[in-house]
Formats: C-alpha cells, sequence, structure tokens
C-alpha cells in the first residue's frame, strides 16, 4: 500500500491514478499519524518551496522516521525539491535527505521549462529499468535541484545540465512528471512500486 501525501499543494489525483494504472494499491493521505502503515510514500508537489514546507510540517517528523527505517520516498517535482536542504524559492528549510539546495533556472533560458525534454541517463537504477537514454518526459518547473553529492541517476540539458532525477538509498526524486508523460512516465511509476514490493521482503 503506497500514501501519496495530500499536503496541500496539487497534482496528487494525477499521480494517485498513476499508481493505481500501473497496479498499485495507494491512497491519498491527510493524517500524518497514518502513514507508518503504508510500504511506500510519495511527496508530489507544485507550487513554491516555502509553502510546501510550511503545509508538510506536520508530516515531516514521520517521514524521517519512515524513511529510516528504510520505507521508500519518492519526491515528484516539487516534491523532490522538498527532499534537499533548502532553496532560493523562500527561506523554509527542506527535508535536508539529499544534501544540496535548489536554484533558480539561469536567467538566459525560458522560465518556467514547460514541456517535453529528453533526459540524459547518467547511471543506472532500478527505477529506469526499461527506459532508454534521450526519453522524453513532461517538465514544468522554474527552480533546480544542486546536490552536494553523488545521487544524480539523469539531467536534461537546459541552459546547463540539469539534474532531474536522484536516488539515495530508498529516497528517490524526479523532477519531471510521471504522471503526464504518457506510458514511459507509467513506466517509472510501475518501477517505484516494484521497488516498494521488494522492500518489503528484506
Amino acid at each position: 500500500m503506497i500514501a501519496v501525501i495530500d499536503y496541500g499543494m496539487g497534482n496528487l489525483f494525477n499521480i494517485h491514478n498513476g499508481l493505481i494504472k500501473v497496479g498499485a494499491k495507494a491512497e491519498i493521505s491527510t493524517d500524518p499519524s497514518m502513514l507508518s502503515g503504508y510500504e511506500g510514500i510519495v511527496i508530489p508537489g507544485v507550487g513554491s518551496f516555502g509553502e510546501a514546507m510550511q503545509n508538510l510540517k506536520p508530516f515531516v517528523p514521520t517521514i524521517l522516521d519512515l524513511v529510516s527505517k528504510g520505507v521508500p520516498l519518492l519526491g515528484i517535482c516539487l516534491g523532490m525539491q522538498v527532499l534537499f536542504e533548502d532553496s532560493e524559492e523562500g527561506g523554509e528549510k527542506g527535508l535536508s535527505l539529499i544534501d544540496g539546495g535548489v536554484k533558480r533556472l539561469r536567467a538566459d533560458v525560458r522560465i518556467p521549462h514547460m514541456g517535453w525534454n529528453s533526459i540524459n541517463i547518467r547511471k543506472s537504477t532500478d527505477l529506469l529499468n526499461g527506459i532508454e537514454n534521450d526519453t522524453f518526459f513532461f517538465f514544468a518547473h522554474s527552480y533546480f535541484c544542486k546536490p552536494r553529492e553523488d545521487v544524480v541517476v539523469a539531467t536534461v540539458e537546459y541552459g546547463e545540465d540539469v539534474p532531474v532525477m536522484v536516488s539515495k538509498d530508498n529516497v528517490y526524486g524526479v523532477q519531471f512528471h510521471p504522471e503526464k508523460s504518457g506510458e514511459r512516465g507509467l513506466k517509472v511509476l510501475e518501477n517505484w512500486v516494484e521497488i516498494c514490493k521488494r522492500s518489503t521482503k528484506e
């Protein structure tokens, strides 16, 4: 069973439907005290980093506890950004599950980065099983993650190499929207569900 956290930052219903479509049992969760019963957690999100962390505060202790116990966590779009320590967008601290910060995209590119772009795979991960290099995914963001550790799985070229997929132990993040990226996006969600299933058996 997978929890999609509802903390008021949008796009959770499409992600929930995507998980159901790939065979997962998924629920939208508004209660932090109920998260401990799930085998995987998804943090979705569109909007600003500061508002996201304000809204997410009731969930933070439980999220950090579950991650420390090995429960897989997937951050999508803004949900990937809150995995980091801080952001130029607002003064709130992030979850600090990954060392690094969130920066605004360069001024010489169109902002937001909106539409389809192809990923450059940097290293293998189970999250990309069945996904080829140069596969297109759908993006909608004005800020990007800049890790200070070796966690980058894939990037896109958007004025510079922009990290768009990260993996650290049982923590995963994707900057693109898998729920809006057709069959390839659903494949990423399917891969993550398989990661959750394996985690419960270990």
